[in-house]
């Protein structure tokens, strides 16, 4: 009875000694050292390793753990999604960058069009301009990290991510600047890393959520007052951070709006985003869509390379392009069904492939390129059986694969009210249906 009660009193004391460490700096050398004491304590007093060694260093894992994931704002990922499409919020972006937001249907979406192309048919690969193709460095700080807790906070994403089906880090193409003093502008890029995103462009996002959930009345306003938010600022400090991608890794994303004819009908692809997805889960998107992701440092980037890539995996779920296990052959990218099918038919006049715009997301001021691809012919959907992968929810919006282009409207509106689109994505399907409409009157 004396040793149990020696045990709980242990363990009493420790834990509140953990949680005050764990609101400390440099708490993760005090925790190891504890970790080993109540190791240490356990075989002085007999105890089983379960009932005091291993609760007390389970307790300090968690505790750690929680720190970490509030410090990098990964807690706030999937809180609330509904909460940063709020029309105040919107409202207080477009002031903030003196802009005015997207409208996909009359309801706003926050994001901003930086161009657009409204029914010509422009080559996506016309809007790239330089890239640095030096060999991608990994950040080493950012302005809420120092170089030790960025190293642990870096690791700590690493380990969440890479328990879902992603088990590497990508190499992607980053924003440096935009160009818009020409017709089609130009967006210089270099080469980054995924975790380097998450932690200084996506976070960005998690931040301003965090900031509103703190405020008792979940005001917008003094969310986006200044020093409410480091990451936002820093990227703003002496630049126009939809224009320049200083202060971040600003990660290009590229979606492309799907519209095909099949059995006399047309057809779209809008699916919801998967629970397993590292962003924007349980949102709709356009498909495919996805990070610029090169797929080595020596090729040239291409975004119409890429969304051929995008569509083999999202859209017909081809194993072999996953991760590392990609073919690093560009040929034998483009020998694929249906890319193959797909580039005869854009060489023949018989379906476009075209950029409709530029936009940022303000949320997290991540630059996207948004496409079309327009296939009226059905040969496109009989090359091959979709099937979408781990990304996106097996079954549709409308409960089937594809969208019904006359149901657009109604998913619109319904979404909408509920928990709606991606920002980037609702501008894509916004601009890619107005291309349509323009170019084709449909």
């Amino acid at each position: 009875m004396q040793r149990k009660l020696l045990e709980a009193t242990a363990i009493l004391a420790l834990s509140a000694t953990i949680y005050w460490l764990v609101q400390s700096p440099g708490y993760e050398s005090i925790l190891a050292f504890l970790g080993s004491l109540v190791a240490l304590l356990a075989l002085e007093f007999k105890s089983s390793e379960d009932s005091l060694a291993m609760s007390v260093v389970e307790r300090i894992r968690r505790l750690a753990t929680r720190r970490i994931a509030e410090a990098t704002y990964l807690n706030y990922r999937d809180r609330d999604p509904r909460l940063l499409n709020d029309p105040l919020m919107i409202s207080g972006l477009e002031h903030r960058y003196n802009c005015v937001a997207f409208r996909l249907a009359e309801t706003p979406v926050p994001a901003v069009v930086i161009w657009e192309n409204r029914c010509e048919l422009v080559l996506p690969d016309s809007v790239l301009g330089d890239l640095d193709g030096a060999h991608p460095a990994t950040l080493y700080e950012s302005p809420i990290f120092n170089p030790v807790e960025y190293e642990k906070a870096r690791a700590f994403i690493k380990e969440q991510y890479e328990q879902g089906p992603v088990k590497y880090e990508g190499v992607d193409y980053c924003m440096t600047r935009i160009d818009v003093s020409k017709a089609i502008p130009k967006i210089h890029g270099k080469l980054g890393r995924y975790y380097d995103n998450i932690l200084s462009q996506y976070a960005i996002e998690w931040e301003l959520k965090k900031a509103v959930l703190a405020d008792p009345l979940r005001r917008v306003d003094r969310a986006l007052s200044e020093g409410n938010l480091p990451l936002r600022e820093a990227a703003e400090s002496g630049r126009n951070p939809i224009l320049d991608g200083g202060g971040r890794c600003a990660a290009i994303t590229v979606s492309t709006l799907t519209m095909f004819r099949r059995r006399g009908k047309y057809w779209c692809l809008i699916a919801r985003r998967s629970g397993e997805v590292g962003v924007s889960p349980g949102l709709l998107h356009v498909a495919p869509a996805g990070m610029f992701e090169a797929p080595s440092i020596d090729e040239t980037w291409s975004v119409e390379n890429n969304i051929w890539r995008e569509l083999l995996e999202e859209v017909y779920d081809e194993k072999e392009e996953h991760g590392i296990g990609r073919p690093r052959s560009l040929a034998g990218l483009l020998s694929k069904e249906p890319v193959r099918t797909l580039r005869k038919l854009i060489s023949e006049g018989k379906a476009e492939l075209s950029v409709t715009g530029i936009c940022c997301d303000l949320l997290n001021l991540r630059t996207e390129i948004c496409t079309v691809l327009f296939v009226p012919d059905e040969s496109f959907a009989e090359a091959r059986e979709p099937r979408l992968n781990w990304e996106y929810e097996s079954q549709g919006p409308t409960g089937r694969f594809a969208v019904p282009w006359d149901a657009v409207d109604d998913l619109v509106e319904r979404e909408a009210r509920e928990r709606g689109f991606v920002a980037s994505g609702a501008t894509c399907l916004g601009l890619g249906r107005r291309w349509i409409a323009d170019r084709h009157k449909r």
